[in-house]
């Protein structure tokens, strides 16, 4: 087996063991029981091996249907109420890391890999099972959507049912009726994670972030991958993360700083691979 598989196969298999080591998950026993009982999480040997510049550009997904609006709220004006509330959720559930203000911080967002408002919209054209062969074979941005759609799933299940976690709230179902709980919260850790370690990128280190916190309701992830972002080239990192201190839970520092280090570790697995 070439050696650049392997490397993958190791990152990506140790992906949600990274999971439970930097979150202080009290829960680490059912976290790792969940994690090995799905058979929808991406299986290792089917991902594509990709270098982050390869990853980027694999992307199929069509683009901007619209034309290329100048601002995040120019977009919003130009579209339907529907799309609107799509994308404002999108905005909302990434700290405003999709927005932009003018031209140039546009393409400044494509070239972090940052998915336009366009290309979320054209993503709702595919299935699940459409973005996860793509995915698999590689197209970072698909992965991208397909781990947004499970994030949002989990987020809605769970503050329905007035739980802190996703986890929290599979451990609330009586044993009979685990089993698709399970199978989404190992499948959302497990293309989280990929996606991160496949194109290690400022969205990708964002979205793994809020992917960890969703599952394990852990407050000291989401700070650790906004640092980590700011670190792999997204220069509004600093004031996004003051931003999420205002109002976001209180977080440990030590934490923290372990869950930064581990993510370095992740994202210098595929750095390797260059």
């Amino acid at each position: 087996m070439p050696d650049l598989m392997i490397k993958s196969i190791r990152s990506i298999a140790g992906a949600c063991a990274l999971t439970i080591a930097i979150t202080g998950c009290h829960d680490n026993a059912a976290l790792a029981e969940t994690s090995t009982t799905s058979s929808a999480s991406p299986s290792p040997s089917t991902l594509a091996p990709q270098s982050p510049e390869t990853a980027d550009t694999m992307n199929v997904i069509g683009g901007d249907r619209r034309g290329a609006a100048t601002s995040w709220s120019e977009y919003l004006r130009s579209v339907d109420e529907e799309d609107r509330k799509f994308l404002e959720d999108i905005s909302s559930r990434y700290y405003g890391a999709v927005q932009f203000g003018n031209a140039r911080e546009r393409e400044e967002l494509s070239r972090l890999g940052i998915p336009l408002p366009g290309e979320w919209l054209s993503s709702r054209d595919h299935s699940d099972e459409e973005l996860a062969k793509l995915g698999d074979a590689g197209d970072a941005k698909a992965l991208i959507f397909l781990t947004d759609r499970l994030i949002a799933k989990m987020s809605d299940t769970r503050s329905k049912a007035g739980e802190s976690s996703y986890l929290s709230y599979v451990k609330s179902l009586p044993d009979d009726m685990r089993s698709p709980g399970q199978q989404d919260l190992a499948e959302a850790s497990g293309r989280a994670s990929a996606s991160y370690i496949i194109s290690p990128k400022p969205f990708t280190a964002y979205q793994y972030g809020i992917a960890t916190a969703e599952v394990t309701g852990s407050p000291d992830i989401v700070p650790a991958s906004i640092a980590i972002a700011g670190e792999l080239g997204d220069a509004r990192a600093e004031n996004i993360l003051a931003s999420y201190y205002k109002t976001g839970p209180r977080s440990d520092d030590a934490a923290v700083l372990q869950a930064e280090e581990a993510m370095r570790q992740m994202s210098r697995s595929a750095l390797d691979r260059k």
